[in-house]
């Protein structure tokens, strides 16, 4: 009797033993170690030999006093949600639902205009990592700080923009300031120079602030500024200038350890006056860095702070109240005159010295329209800047001097005044 017994089922493939999977790997790994790891140690070598050095020389090498920015840069823009619609929560069908989003506040307006000037030039960091930087925006973020505490403690709220010197229009409307910085020395073409001569003339104002202190950006500016105005000197502003009070009273400020020639404290700022009007404005000591971030480096010149603050507010404030008036100062009065002059030629002489000279450009038209008013005289005026050093001073009967500050005259400049008032001239003195 045969017994059916069923087939046995098929057997699958043997698995292989855990300390056999061991083993492979162990090996695997000591070839690695054998054999790549060596070769990929060699390539490696190869690669940093065959490398150019910039990267090393720019580990190794000191930095120089002007390498890179020493800022932080700006704040990003504040994201925000675009209105759009929703859905409800289930059951289906829905009808979509409108969102009500925030509006965008409108741009305010541009109140600075960052002078975009020099070159752009590449270095490297510690870690061989290159980057760019501009020498006009060394302090990327120092006017977004200033006009954002702006904003807050005085209420306006404005903001800034680069600007191309070329491309600018010249309009004190469109940009009521404009503002220099940097540590290397600018140099402005003729055409830029004239540009700039009539937008401050305008009513414009040009701030310029030495990066870190810097002397070769503050003597460079000097230079600029008597090639755009040769006859009005930047002269240092007294302390009871309006701009060292207008917001907040500064007596004295804080500077850093570098600055030894201000061991008063009191603050200092130099200036081109247009009429009785501070045009241009020049920080010789550093607030651009202050206005950044609030940092300063062991050699940097500057004021420190919450006192480079205040100032900063300072100067906004005596810009934006002084913009109109400028404007005003902008242009010419003319006063006609229906009867023809009978008697002669009278010129109204007044002395260029080296001070702000001229504080009032139109005291001289309306001085001539109350002389047509209330006199029978019937002449022709003209007004006439003379220097007391001029060989024909004697010409003109009489002589009127006035200005803004203190001003000293040369032993020259005396003496020609003595010779002047002993031939029998007027001298008439305005403080």
């Amino acid at each position: 009797m045969t017994s059916s017994r069923a087939p046995n089922p098929p057997r699958s493939a043997p698995r292989p033993h855990v300390s056999s999977l061991c083993l492979c790997a162990c090996s695997v790994v000591r070839s690695w170690f054998r054999y790549t790891l060596p070769l990929a140690a060699a390539l490696a070598l190869l690669l940093l030999l065959a490398a150019p050095p910039a990267a090393l020389r720019a580990q190794n090498a000191p930095p120089a006093p002007d390498d890179g920015p020493c800022g932080l840069p700006p704040e990003g823009k504040p994201q925000r949600i675009k209105g759009g619609e929703s859905f409800p929560p289930l059951p289906l069908p829905a009808t979509p639902l409108r969102r009500t989003e925030r509006k965008r506040e409108p741009a305010p307006p541009t109140l600075i205009g960052k002078l975009m000037w020099g070159e752009t030039h590449v270095n490297f960091l510690s870690d061989g990592r290159k980057f760019k930087y501009a020498d006009w925006n060394l302090d990327p973020a120092d006017l977004q700080r200033l006009l954002k505490v702006a904003a807050n403690r005085l209420g306006v709220r404005y903001r800034h923009s680069p600007v191309d010197l070329d491309g600018f229009s010249g309009d004190p409307d469109e940009l009521p300031i404009l503002y220099l910085t940097g540590k290397r020395a600018p140099v402005f073409t003729p055409e830029q120079r004239a540009k700039l001569r009539s937008y401050i003339e305008a009513g414009g104002t040009l701030w310029g602030d030495a990066c870190a202190g810097s002397d070769a950006f503050a003597e460079a500016f000097r230079h600029e500024m008597a090639a755009i105005f040769p006859d009005r000197p930047c002269l240092p502003l007294s302390p009871d200038h309006p701009v060292f009070s207008c917001y907040s009273p500064l007596k004295k400020v804080r500077y850093s350890p570098a600055v030894k020639d201000r061991p008063d404290g009191a603050p200092f700022l130099e200036g081109v006056y247009i009429g009785c009007r501070t045009a241009v404005f020049l920080t010789k000591y550093d607030l651009s860095c202050a206005w950044d971030s609030d940092h300063s480096k062991p050699d940097a010149k500057g004021v420190l702070g919450e006192d480079a603050m205040l100032l900063g507010l300072n100067m906004v404030s005596y810009s934006l109240a002084y913009h109109d008036l400028g404007k005003y100062l902008s242009h010419d009065r003319v006063v006609s005159v229906e009867e023809p002059p009978t008697s002669g030629d009278f010129v109204f002489a007044q002395v260029r010295h080296s001070g702000n000279w001229d504080p009032d450009p139109s005291a001289f038209g309306n001085l001539l329209k109350a002389v047509i008013a209330e006199t029978s005289a019937r002449v022709s005026f003209q007004k006439k800047p003379v220097r007391l050093t001029d060989p024909d001073l004697g010409a003109y009967p009489f002589l009127y001097l006035t200005g803004h500050d203190d001003f000293a005259l040369s032993d020259d400049e005396a003496a020609g005044l003595r010779r002047f008032l002993a031939a029998g001239g007027f001298l008439l003195v305005d403080s």
